[in-house]
């Protein structure tokens, strides 16, 4: 039942995952205990889905709990405490709060670079999540710092054509972009372009975000002609991992 209402949630039937999600985790507290680790786990899964129904308040709500009995039941370190803790501070920036996202993030990238080491894709994709929370507060240098650290360690364990290499090098280019470094920000959209039609397909979405993208930035350095020839109606989009 949990299985499937993470399928459907990868489908995109957000409110299907949700009312399977809910059910299998009334029956997991009755049959298993409100404490039990595949309880934990379903309640967390419910929390990522009232997330993608943008049901942000109550997603922290449950976060909140998850985290609580998490570390009461599994530690602070365990994996599926990391988890819950990464899935709140997203919760939070989601609604704003992003100075308390930020420490949550913090806290959490720390641990698992002592759990799981510094290069593990958990702990390289919750640097990328502390590099957007950095970005939402206009703190564009230590995103770019963060973003440069991540792209480099990406590129050594999964390879420069790795779709989440390539999710680093777009927001990378997003950061110079954010800065006016637009001549850094095009060359590096032009190179993610170029890797993204052949790994992921000319259709998809992250390949023409990065169409809109480079568009954008030839726009911003008064090149219209090459703005309008890679995207007409460009706009700039960023994306984060979980």
């Amino acid at each position: 039942m949990q299985n499937l209402a993470i399928v459907q949630r990868s489908a995109g039937k957000y409110s299907e995952a949700a009312d399977l999600n809910r059910e299998c985790l009334d029956k997991m507290k009755i049959v298993l205990g409100e404490n039990h680790p595949d309880t934990l786990d379903s309640m967390q899964g419910l929390a990522v889905t009232l997330s993608r129904q943008e049901k942000f308040s109550e997603a922290e709500k449950l976060n909140k709990e998850c985290l609580d009995r998490s570390i009461a039941v599994l530690g602070e370190n365990h994996y599926h405490t990391l988890a819950t803790m990464m899935s709140l501070a997203i919760s939070l920036t989601q609604q704003g709060k992003h100075s308390a996202a930020e420490a949550l993030c913090k806290q959490c990238l720390d641990k698992r670079k002592k759990v799981l080491g510094e290069n593990h894709r958990d702990t390289l994709n919750t640097m990328q999540n502390l590099a957007c929370i950095y970005s939402d507060q206009r703190k564009f240098k230590l995103s770019e710092v963060l973003r440069k650290q991540c792209f480099d360690a990406m590129k050594e364990v999964l390879g420069d054509n790795h779709p989440d290499t390539l999710t680093t090098m777009h927001n990378l280019a997003a950061t110079y972009a954010d800065q006016g470094k637009y001549k850094d920000a095009e060359v590096l959209y032009k190179q993610c372009l170029a890797k993204m039609k052949i790994v992921l397909g000319e259709n998809h979405p992250r390949t023409i975000g990065t169409k809109e993208n480079l568009a954008s930035t030839y726009a911003d350095q008064g090149k219209f002609s090459e703005a309008d020839a890679v995207h007409p109606g460009w706009r700039r989009s960023v994306w984060s991992e979980v």
